[in-house]
């Protein structure tokens, strides 16, 4: 508040609908609506294929894939309403270099 601006923080386990619905609607609630979403949150493992256990490779998809479609569904009828809106989504390095 000291620089004029807002924040609303938030934890959401991007694995459970109804936690990103809450989020969406306490955002709304505060807000009017949503302008912006910033798809950021990720699951990382640098590990080859072949040492990667389907158990990760699932967590991993279901936050990175899942969860930024399950978000950005969420907020799209906001923005909508809205006429206005953008949705950035942020992605791991394509190399470990």
């Amino acid at each position: 508040r000291e620089l004029g601006v807002v924040a609303l923080p938030y934890q959401v386990d991007l694995r459970d609908a109804d936690q990103i619905s809450a989020c969406v609607e306490a955002t709304v609630d505060r807000f009017g609506g949503v302008d912006i979403l910033v798809n950021n949150a990720s699951a990382l493992w640098w590990q080859d294929m072949v040492d990667t256990p389907m158990k990760k490779f699932d967590l991993i998809n279901s936050i990175n894939s899942r969860g930024s479609f399950a978000m950005t569904q969420a907020c799209l009828p906001h923005m909508i309403k809205g006429g206005y809106g953008r949705v950035i989504s942020m992605s791991p390095p394509i190399t470990a270099d």
